[in-house]
């Protein structure tokens, strides 16, 4: 199984503590900034051919996987105040 443990790294050695891919002097940030910049993933590898497919692909899916809980959180929180919004709205309308 491959975890973000096992593809990034952060050493203050190599580029400052920027993390990186295993095994490489790649920042991950500059997978965001191909996709961000219009270009796609096989360009990206095409650049870093140090960089195996799969490591891009489990640092996309567990970038989605925070912004997907960020989003379930949000909607929680969203959710209780908007209830406790309408109670409070009940109460003052029976008062």
């Amino acid at each position: 199984m491959v975890t973000l443990a096992n593809i990034t790294h952060r050493d203050p050695d190599i580029l400052s503590g920027s993390l990186v891919f295993v095994g490489t002097r790649v920042p991950v940030r500059s997978l965001f900034d191909y996709l961000e910049g219009g270009e796609s993933i096989d360009e990206f590898l095409h650049q870093f051919p140090s960089v195996k497919r799969e490591f891009a692909i489990a640092v996309l899916d567990a970038a989605y996987e925070t912004v997907a809980a960020d989003a379930n959180i949000a909607r929680r929180e969203f959710s209780g105040r908007l209830c406790d919004v309408a109670g409070r709205a009940w109460h003052l309308k029976r008062a």
